[in-house]
């Protein structure tokens, strides 16, 4: 049943899956109660994460009002371990993110999705 709602989440389709195996959605009221968040937060999303997508950044956001949200285009689930020495655009964001969270809302993250990727689908 988790592969199927993990699935599903990657497609779109949470409120499918809920339904399907009968979980009531949270009311919106519980989300309003939640105060405002004043101190630095970077919310980091790999593009390619089909258990939390980067769309679920945007609901997180509302309550920060001092953030910065960076999807990687090259990551997947668990953004962090993807800030090693082979991205070290995203390594030197999360690193100035935490050494100097003051500056955070400054940081260039033009250099983040500039990889020339390119799927070869034959190897032949």
């Amino acid at each position: 049943m988790q592969k199927a709602v993990d699935g599903s989440t990657h497609f779109g389709l949470t409120l499918e899956a809920c339904q399907a195996i009968n979980v009531e959605p949270v009311d919106s009221s519980f989300y309003a109660s939640m105060e405002a968040v004043n101190y630095p937060v970077l919310i980091l999303n790999g593009a390619n994460d089909g258990i939390t997508p980067p769309a679920l950044a945007d609901v997180s956001a509302k309550k920060f009002t001092n953030m910065l949200s960076l999807t990687y285009d090259q990551g997947s689930h668990g953004i962090l371990t993807d800030a090693q020495d082979w991205a070290p655009c995203l390594k030197s964001l999360v690193l100035s993110s935490i050494n100097e969270p003051e500056d955070m809302l400054s940081l260039d993250t033009t250099c983040l999705n500039t990889q020339d990727f390119k799927y070869v689908a034959d190897m032949n």
